[in-house]
């Protein structure tokens, strides 16, 4: 009995965000903040319409 991969998932996602967010780190390395936008578009935002569209647009992207 040990941890889901969907538990281990979102730690890894929400560690990753507690560090390349800190302010300190955006400022010293300003090219991740496209890094950043890109990495959040692409776990939460398309996802969600991931079946809506089923040529799969997304994937160009």
């Amino acid at each position: 009995m040990g941890l889901s991969s969907k538990l281990i998932e979102r730690k890894l996602i929400k560690a990753y965000l507690k560090f390349y967010v800190r302010p300190s780190y955006i400022f010293k390395h300003k090219y991740m903040l496209k890094v950043l936008a890109d990495t959040v578009i692409r776990s939460f935002v398309l996802p969600k319409f991931k079946n809506k569209n089923p040529q799969g647009w997304y994937d160009t992207l």
